[in-house]
């Protein structure tokens, strides 16, 4: 099974990540910068990197899983499971392509996210924003 990079956004521990997205960038920034020295570890807080498969990765999560791509439901109408939301992000090669065949294989939800449009940095705000909104009950 291939081995990727993968970075994981812990929504409830991230820290010091505001609205605006050149405070993303800057972290985004950063992880490239560590994925460069390093094979895995935590470039910041909340967000950790491993070099991994994926199919491991999606069987060690628990509550809602999703994958971006310009196809699926609206953001506003996804599940928040109380074990947490799990989302997938394709960059480099796969991006703007079709979903990644594994995450179809194992029933990940498509959540419509225009990746076309929005960098990868702009999608994460994007989910995050939508995701504290709906814990704390704004929308």
């Amino acid at each position: 099974m291939k081995e990727h990079t993968i970075i994981v956004f812990h929504g409830s521990k991230l820290k010091r990540i505001y609205p605006d997205e050149r405070s993303l960038s800057g972290v985004y920034r950063k992880i490239i910068r560590f994925i460069k020295n390093r094979k895995s570890g935590s470039p910041h807080t909340g967000i950790y990197v491993s070099e991994r498969s994926l199919e491991d990765l999606i069987k060690s999560l628990h509550g809602s899983k999703y994958y971006i791509h310009n196809k699926g439901i609206d953001p506003l109408n996804m599940e928040v499971h109380p074990l947490g939301v799990n989302i997938f992000l394709s960059y480099g090669e796969t991006k703007n392509m079709e979903p990644p065949t594994l995450c179809k294989k194992k029933k990940l939800k498509a959540l419509k996210i225009p990746v076309k449009v929005f960098n990868l940095d702009q999608q994460i705000a994007i989910i995050q924003s939508i995701i504290d909104r709906r814990l704390h009950k704004w929308i």
